[in-house]
């Protein structure tokens, strides 16, 4: 019999992150560091501005407004994945827009790389995105090809950088093999690249563009071992603010970010990642699971500083976050990821411990629904190959940490 839980209630979570006290003084981001600076780099240049709604600084202002009110001339925007907006769902086609008739170029639509078209009113590139500290988040994709256009016109690019919000946790996962590089994985870096995107765009071009004209405008009194909500940042030492949105429609709080990582790989499988529920990512299941069994059947060691709770869920569209969510409307029986002490946790030897149980557990009724984008998630077919073999989730770790070592 499957066990369902109805009196667990997940409440809706439309979360601003408020940066905390630490005793290691006051963050200050990129875009502070160049306000500070009196926006020098970009004086008497056309600017064009790689960003979204998430992109604040200190008081709580975008970048886009900022640039505006210092007199920067902006002669474009360009928009990520979930659209400048961020009300855009996984996977959606954005369009082209305009903002005080600027306009604003998609990099999530018919091109995901910006077109010499597009960068010929600009002088000057500016990045300027939160990064989710893991590989698949596409906005590190998006960097890279805006690089890549940049160098090919011998246009400077510019990253400001931010905090990696799970940047507590080492580097781990599969590197990428670049037979499977694909938007979703397309930086030679791990699976948790434990990274900012100033770090990143600095391996890019020492790698791959050493062309380009690379500026990094870098934080300060940035703590890295840290997660996103433990770091203060502040104009002065007497005020706190609340400055990150919702890093996408499915990532609103420091429990998603850290349980990202965990089930994002079972999006191209017949398990559901928790999307179409008020706690995507934190809850896993699917109609032909039985709660209690798995959560018996799970290695516990894998899962240290995780409660794991039985749970049951019907997956439902909702508006600007998921459209079609799998198992729509279905009665689902899965677990939820209760995080108890997050510096204990290792969200990829949960992935792996939770996908080998599933294999093991349920063999008729697990599937691969796409093992092609599986593998783009991972970034190596080792993965499920491994898993379609038996193999152990020590041996399957063994793995990953020799294609990181490499």
């Amino acid at each position: 019999m499957k066990t369902a839980h109805p009196n667990i209630f997940l409440f809706a979570c439309a979360v601003t992150f408020a940066f905390a006290s630490t005793a290691f003084g006051q963050v200050t981001l990129g875009i502070d560091v160049l306000t500070s600076q009196k926006f020098d780099i970009l004086s008497s240049k056309r600017v064009g501005l790689i960003s979204n709604h998430s992109s604040l600084n200190a008081f709580g202002v975008p970048t886009h407004q900022l640039f505006i009110e210092n007199n920067i001339n902006l002669t474009a925007i360009f928009a990520p994945e979930h659209g400048f907006r961020m009300n855009k769902t996984a996977g959606e086609t954005i369009p082209h827009q305009t903002w005080h008739n600027i306009p604003i170029f998609s990099l999530y639509g018919k091109t995901k790389t910006p077109t010499p078209d597009m960068l010929k009113n600009i002088d000057i590139f500016v990045f300027d995105l939160q990064d989710a500290g893991v590989r698949p988040f596409t906005f590190v994709s998006t960097m890279f090809l805006a690089m890549k256009a940049a160098a090919r016109v011998n246009i400077p690019f510019v990253v400001l950088e931010r905090p990696n919000p799970i940047g507590y946790f080492k580097q781990d996962g599969f590197s990428l093999d670049t037979t499977f590089r694909s938007f979703v994985s397309l930086v030679n870096i791990p699976f948790i690249h434990a990274m900012t995107t100033t770090e990143i765009a600095k391996h890019i071009q020492q790698t791959e563009l050493p062309t380009l004209t690379l500026y990094i405008i870098n934080m300060k009194n940035y703590i890295k071992e840290s997660f996103l909500d433990e770091l203060i940042l502040s104009s002065n030492s007497t005020h706190l603010h609340s400055i990150m949105l919702p890093l996408s429609p499915n990532l609103t709080t420091q429990e998603s970010l850290i349980c990202y990582p965990i089930s994002v790989l079972l999006e191209p499988t017949n398990v559901s990642e928790g999307r179409g529920t008020d706690k995507p990512f934190q809850i896993i299941g699917a109609p032909f699971i039985n709660s209690d069994e798995l959560i018996l059947a799970l290695p516990k060691p894998f899962f240290t500083g995780i409660e794991l709770r039985p749970i049951s869920f019907v997956p439902q569209s909702q508006y600007g976050k998921v459209n079609s969510p799998k198992y729509k409307g279905k009665q689902c029986y899965g677990i939820y990821f209760k995080i108890t002490n997050r510096n204990e946790v290792k969200p990829f030897h949960a992935a792996v411990a939770l996908l080998v149980t599933l294999v093991k557990q349920y063999p008729t009724s697990f599937k691969f629904n796409q093992p092609n984008f599986f593998d783009k998630l991972a970034g190596t077919n080792m993965l499920r190959l491994a898993l379609n073999e038996g193999k152990s989730v020590d041996e399957i770790l063994k793995l990953a940490h020799i294609s990181i070592a490499k």
